[in-house]
């Protein structure tokens, strides 16, 4: 009970729990103990909702998206599948320039492709047959 004047209310209850089980018949105690034990019980349930989400630092803003890829906007992805495209343009020339040289290198003749590409460098109209 001195624990209660300390301001120590869980330790009170655990002497209090203590007397009471090691004197069933002293009134006083038990008396004490149940007052404690409710004043303690009105206090968890004042305080139970403090620091959850309706508690006390609770906001009103809208949950966190999920987990994950964040969907792209129309801009983004008209974007994206352009250079794409662009990359996928750059990687073929490159091939066939690669092959050009290779084939020249060997002895072999060029291709109708790579001719058109070779006109198409040289500025001889050669940007219809590249089509």
């Amino acid at each position: 009970v001195a624990q209660e004047g300390r301001g120590d209310s869980p330790g009170a209850l655990r002497s209090l729990a203590a007397c009471v089980k090691a004197e069933p018949q002293n009134r006083e105690a038990r008396r004490l103990f149940e007052q404690l034990r409710d004043e303690a019980e009105q206090r968890r349930s004042l305080y139970s909702g403090i620091g959850g989400r309706s508690g006390f630092g609770g906001s009103d803003a809208p949950p966190p998206p999920p987990p994950g890829p964040e969907r792209e906007d129309e801009l983004t992805q008209r974007i994206r599948a352009l250079l794409e495209k662009e990359a996928k343009e750059e990687n073929e020339k490159l091939r066939a320039q690669a092959d050009a040289e290779a084939r020249e290198a060997s002895g072999m003749p060029p291709t109708a492709r790579e001719e058109a590409m070779q006109k198409a460098r040289q500025g001889a109209g050669g940007e219809a047959l590249l089509k």
